[in-house]
């Protein structure tokens, strides 16, 4: 009986120091890259192509932010995944089929469908419990192109369209093997009702950082709470993980689709 809740205890710590970590990565960790490197980078790299393209400082920093915020996500993928006991060997599967990865498209604009439907309903009920509140639908845009959309957005607008999608790819690919495999596997001896509900609750909980007001949250809250609980609830029953990360792209890209055609 010690051993047993040795065992638990240690995963309960490991559990909180993974909070910690994520809060102050988020919280804290990033802002200072932006604040102290990314400006520092961005203004090097807008003077040495000063002359060679049209792009503003503003429109670099986005970009220089994106890239960054990706090698970041990869270290912070590593870090949890040590803190957690991750077993990293999980993500190379012995054979790749292509049928779960073409499911996975299908699975990811199911996704973005439905979390649309709920994101119009909510804005609905918002303007109906407050009459004061905006009604019109280039507001709510407004509103979902803001936080970090913004920037997947500006690099869309930026870069060619290949380009752009291997930013995406690279930043929300990573995102979804944090989320899913590093945290489900690690609550998983909690019973899978637990971890599905733990992680999705923290993967749904940091999208409130690093957005402009709580209208601003519905979009990603919504967003992270319809892929939290059906992609984690494949992972518990197949354990496939590159499904899930193809849905979680083609979810992310179809988003990014709509804010544009706004």
């Amino acid at each position: 009986m010690s051993n047993f809740f040795a065992t638990e205890g240690e995963r309960l710590i490991r559990l909180l120091i993974s909070i910690i970590i994520l809060v102050t990565y988020y919280y804290k960790f990033l802002n200072w890259v932006r604040d102290f490197w990314v400006a520092r980078i961005a203004k090097k790299v807008g003077d040495f192509y000063k002359g060679k393209t049209n792009w503003k400082l503003f429109d670099v920093e986005n970009v220089v932010t994106l890239m960054v915020s990706i090698l970041l996500q990869f270290g912070l993928f590593i870090i949890l995944g040590i803190v957690l006991d991750f077993d990293f060997h999980s993500l190379f599967p012995d054979t790749f089929l292509l049928l779960p990865l073409f499911l996975g498209i299908l699975l990811g604009f199911s996704e973005m469908a439905l979390a649309s439907g709920f994101v119009l309903v909510v804005m609905r009920l918002m303007i109906l419990l407050k009459p004061s509140a905006p009604t019109s639908n280039h507001y709510w845009f407004i509103l979902l192109n803001s936080g970090w959309m913004r920037l997947f957005s500006r690099a869309e607008a930026l870069l060619p369209k290949w380009q752009a999608r291997i930013l995406v790819a690279g930043y929300v690919g990573v995102e979804e093997i944090i989320y899913r495999p590093v945290y489900i596997s690690a609550l998983l001896p909690f019973g899978k009702v637990i971890a599905l509900l733990v992680s999705t609750v923290i993967f749904a909980g940091y999208q409130i950082f690093n957005v402009p007001n709580a209208r601003a949250a519905i979009y990603p809250m919504i967003g992270a709470l319809v892929l939290g609980l059906v992609n984690g609830s494949i992972f518990i029953h197949t354990g496939l993980i590159w499904p899930l990360v193809v849905a979680h792209i083609v979810f992310f890209i179809s988003v990014s689709n709509s804010v544009d055609r706004s």
